[in-house]
């Protein structure tokens, strides 16, 4: 049984969290501050901290600061809750080295999965540094190709911490790819690439046991199979086992100056259907909804943004791919608040051959930097395939 420290100065807060543990069979011990939890940590070595921000006496940061000063608790996984914004707070704890943020008002299910994660990833980093030191006698799995996913690489474990594409360059970029729970938003020019980025996510998730409702506007899911078979993505077998279920979405439709099929309501059923899927099905793709939002008021269309937050508070990977017209206004501040991932595409041409540069404009798992970008094109068979950005551009 694995022992969360929950340090937290709100005591109802602090009671809820540890209730929440305790439901699904960790023990939790509370630390009312951040003196207390150094102190708690020193003496009963937990396995993870469940660590609130803002704290009398010391607060979250200081806390940070002496455990990664410690070279016995350097390595202690830490999930931060906090009301602090999440802009503000994540790059600061980031940098201490904190990947899991959860922001007030939290679900018990964000609680659960982001605990879940960070624990995993700390068993696996320890597994990583005893092959890496000699310490077993199991043998280390082979390189991974540039193209070459982690579950296909010969012996390798599946690693269900991350969502990742068929790039390890885009990976390292997303910071090891996509969080489970989180709500991503894929920004882009028609032809940019958008839909190739998304099937490469599904095909992973499927490929470690996930199920992927994938909303589509481009038809049935013989002709979605098609496509990432085209990609070198077979996800024929996933079909038919119900794992990958595709529903085409409806388009908004004017009749002379009143809608036929108004777009706020075609949200308010997408929405409805979306929170009705089965718990089995995991990640849920929204591929593409540039023409329900973009005539959508930013009302309606703040409110499907928010419910799409709150399903992925609730444990729910939801990918949305758009083109970026359709967040203009009064729509672009929600959306860009409430994703906890956010790329954008755009059409090139480097040396005469089109591609598309993808741009890392939001993470909650790595820092932005002014070289957060990487440049492909799609290939039939091979699917991303990296495009050199330092030579000259046409």
């Amino acid at each position: 049984m694995a022992k969360i420290l929950v340090a937290e100065d709100d005591k109802d807060i602090r009671n809820l969290l540890v209730d929440i543990l305790d439901d699904v069979g960790y023990e939790a011990p509370e630390a009312k501050n951040g003196a207390d939890a150094v102190e708690q940590i020193q003496s009963s070595q937990p396995d993870l901290l469940l660590l609130d921000l803002m704290m009398p006496v010391m607060d979250g940061f200081e806390v940070l600061n002496r455990l990664r000063d410690n070279p016995e608790t350097s390595d202690m996984p830490v999930v931060i809750l906090s009301a602090v914004p999440s802009r503000k707070g994540e790059l600061r704890a980031w940098r201490l080295g904190v990947r899991h943020y959860i922001p007030k008002p939290f679900a018990s299910e964000r609680v659960h999965l982001s605990v879940k994660i960070a624990l995993r990833e700390a068993d696996e980093a320890q597994t990583e540094a005893a092959l890496a030191a000699g310490q077993t006698g199991v043998i280390q799995p082979a390189q991974i190709t540039e193209n070459q996913s982690a579950t296909e690489s010969s012996g390798a474990a599946v690693d269900s911490s991350f969502i990742r594409t068929s790039h390890r360059a885009l990976n390292e970029l997303l910071g090891g790819g996509i969080v489970p729970g989180s709500l991503v938003l894929i920004e882009g020019d028609t032809k940019s690439g958008k839909s190739v980025i998304s099937q490469n996510l599904v095909f992973d998730a499927l490929q470690k046991g996930m199920g992927v409702q994938y909303f589509t506007t481009g038809g049935s899911s013989k002709r979605l199979v098609k496509r990432m078979h085209s990609i070198g993505l077979d996800v024929s077998g996933h079909v038919r086992e119900d794992r990958l279920v595709v529903s085409e979405m409806t388009q908004p439709k004017l009749q002379k100056s009143s809608w036929e099929i108004n777009p706020g309501k075609i949200l308010q059923s997408l929405m409805s259907e979306m929170e009705d899927l089965p718990s089995e099905l995991d990640i849920i793709v929204l591929d593409d909804l540039t023409d329900q939002l973009d005539f959508a008021s930013s009302v309606d269309a703040d409110e499907f943004i928010t419910d799409c937050r709150n399903l992925a508070d609730n444990g729910k990977t939801v990918i949305l791919t758009t083109q970026s017209h359709s967040l203009e206004g009064e729509k672009r501040d929600p959306t860009e608040e409430a994703s906890d991932l956010r790329m954008e595409l755009e059409l090139i041409k480097i040396v005469g051959t089109e591609g598309t540069l993808l741009k890392l404009l939001k993470s909650s798992t790595v820092e932005i930097r002014e070289d957060s970008q990487i440049a492909f094109k799609v290939a039939k068979k091979v699917g991303i395939e990296r495009l050199d950005l330092t030579r000259t551009r046409n």
